[in-house]
């Protein structure tokens, strides 16, 4: 009897201390709102008045490179922050926060039931999801919910079921809000132990409905017609290419193929995950994309941390998470402190030259931390098989 007192006492208290760290989660990403915007945010502004005003956001504007789930949500936000018009924008921004911040507690809800308390604590209280939600307001993190629900309803069972349908609606929601998963359809094409009927359900039917979704605005409508092919499937952002970037700058490597490398690299990367279950496939996959990506940009960074934080990658989850938190709060792509502080009090000093070598460092040192942790997980989940299989024959 004492030690069941004392065990709900302790399950009591790390449920309060739990609360404590959603509730500072929250009000620091509401401070971090505070901090100023950026040009997406003035997008965000564009795109919510077009949809708010029913207007066909492909035919309207090349601020938008999306699914429409997203333009849909900012043409709600839109017509709800002006019912006070006067200072819609302010509400129009406590608003979009308030939905990103929603779609962070989901996937700490869902790391809470999954994992522990602790991890979904570390992921809502680490300062790289705090800044992209709260300052750069970007939402690849909706895309991710919902594909970490869609782990719910991965069903490798002969027989179809509700489940599978399930899946289905959330990887074409994940797509269509942002089509970050965009290559996880190859994962799953490769993916040992999903039967075939299954494998041609979840590859090809999700990324179908997304491209079915672009339809109703397309339609006899070219200057729409013209903005989806040319704002969303012929968009790229500038070929940064971080992890490789100083061996194609040595060797001259074409620009247009940097992308081909990155598809490359990505189907090389399911061949070898092929045998691991589908919920490490996605997350791995979270940390793949950004590791490998051929354009990396601020609000790429915060798309692994949930990965990270569930994921045994050795030490190096915390060297990211403190890594990429000091670049954040130095360079001009998260708080600024470079240019708004250190550049003019410290300006011709070795500490103002080492932040910005930190700086120019900064997307590639990130994207080799990554690296190594794919390495780790590679080799890790390689030695725990033959371990398993030595096990068994034994």
């Amino acid at each position: 009897m004492i030690g069941g007192a004392a065990m709900n006492e302790k399950i009591q208290k790390n449920y309060i201390i739990f609360t404590a760290c959603i509730s500072a989660g929250i009000m620091l990403r509401f401070v971090a709102m505070s901090l100023g915007h950026n040009y997406d945010f003035e997008s965000y502004c564009v795109v919510g008045e077009i949809a708010g005003n029913f207007k066909n956001v492909y035919a309207n504007t090349y601020r938008y490179n999306y699914g429409p789930i997203f333009f849909m949500i900012q043409g709600t936000l839109y017509r709800l922050a002006k019912i006070r018009p006067n200072e819609w924008v302010s509400v129009f921004r406590i608003l979009m926060v308030s939905v990103l911040t929603s779609a962070d507690l989901g996937i700490t809800a869902f790391i809470a039931r999954r994992y522990s308390l602790r991890k979904a604590a570390v992921f809502f209280l680490n300062p790289v999801s705090i800044v992209i939600t709260g300052l750069h307001n970007q939402f690849d993190n909706i895309a991710v919910f919902f594909a970490l629900l869609s782990i719910l309803c991965y069903n490798e069972e002969e027989e179809f079921s509700a489940k599978d349908l399930g899946f289905v609606a959330l990887f074409a929601l994940s797509l269509t809000t942002k089509h970050i998963l965009f290559m996880l359809p190859v994962f799953l094409l490769l993916k040992k132990g999903l039967p075939m009927k299954k494998k041609a359900l979840y590859a090809f039917v999700p990324p179908m409905l997304f491209l079915l979704s672009f339809v109703p605005f397309v339609i006899n409508n070219q200057a729409a017609f013209e903005g989806v092919r040319d704002n969303v499937f012929l968009y790229r952002s500038k070929h940064n290419a971080p992890l490789l970037s100083y061996f194609y700058e040595l060797i001259h490597f074409p620009e247009r193929l940097i992308f081909l490398v990155y598809i490359l690299m990505m189907i090389v990367l399911a061949l070898i995950v092929r045998k691991w279950s589908y919920e490490k496939i996605v997350l791995t996959y979270l940390i793949a994309m950004v590791c490998f990506s051929s354009a990396v940009a601020n609000q790429y960074l915060a798309i692994p941390m949930a990965a990270l934080c569930v994921l045994d990658v050795g030490v190096l989850d915390k060297v990211y998470m403190f890594f990429v938190s000091l670049f954040l709060l130095l360079a001009k792509q998260g708080i600024g402190m470079y240019s708004r502080f250190i550049a003019v009090h410290y300006k011709g000093t070795d500490f103002a030259k080492f932040c910005k070598a930190y700086i120019n460092k900064g997307y590639t040192t990130a994207c080799w931390i990554l690296f190594f942790a794919l390495i780790y997980l590679i080799v890790t989940e390689t030695a725990g098989r033959r371990r398993d299989e030595k096990e068994n024959t034994g």
